[in-house]
């Protein structure tokens, strides 16, 4: 364990605004990529924050999808129907 890593296997170094601005590329800040290059908890942190973005990017494609076939998307005749719920 290295003196960043506390006995819970977490770090304290860098907070979890500055791992997301990180992985948005956001953040210019040399310390934090420094600090990545021996943590191997904060990276864990930002490789999870990216699986969590990627995740998030592809349900909003699916959304956005389904929104193409939504009523907006359906015309007017799907909009003058009744609500079948």
């Amino acid at each position: 364990m290295t003196p960043d890593e506390s006995l819970e296997g977490t770090c304290g170094q860098i907070d979890d605004e500055a791992v997301e601005l990180h992985v948005l590329g956001r953040l210019e800040n040399g310390s934090v990529r420094t600090h990545l290059d021996t943590c191997p908890v904060c990276r864990e942190r930002v490789a999870e924050q990216r699986s969590w973005i990627e995740d998030l990017k592809t349900a909003l494609e699916q959304f956005r999808r389904t929104e193409d076939i939504s009523p907006a998307g359906r015309g007017a005749d799907y909009a003058s129907r009744p609500d079948e719920s």
